[in-house]
C-alpha cells in the first residue's frame, strides 16, 4: 500500500498527489494523511467518484488517515 503524506498541504495539492498515485496504476490501495477536515471529505469525495471504495479513516491528534482502495 503507497503512503501519501500530504500533512501542511492545502487542497487542491493532497488531491493532486492522490491522483497521481492512483493514474500510476501501481497500487490498488492508498493510505493518504492530511491535517484537516475540509482535505479529508476532498480526499474521500475525489476517490468516491474515481471509483475507489473509502476503507477507513482514523483520527489521531487532528491528523485524518484515510484509507481507499480500488473497487474491482
Amino acid at each position: 500500500m503507497k503512503k501519501i503524506d500530504a500533512k501542511g498541504l492545502i487542497c487542491p495539492q493532497p488531491i493532486m498527489k492522490m491522483v497521481a498515485a492512483m493514474k500510476s496504476g501501481k497500487d490498488k490501495e492508498l493510505e493518504i494523511v492530511v491535517d484537516n477536515e475540509t482535505a479529508k471529505e476532498n480526499v474521500m469525495r475525489t476517490a468516491l467518484g474515481k471509483g475507489w471504495e473509502t476503507v477507513s479513516i482514523t483520527t489521531e491528534k487532528e491528523l485524518f488517515t484515510i484509507q481507499i482502495k480500488q473497487d474491482d
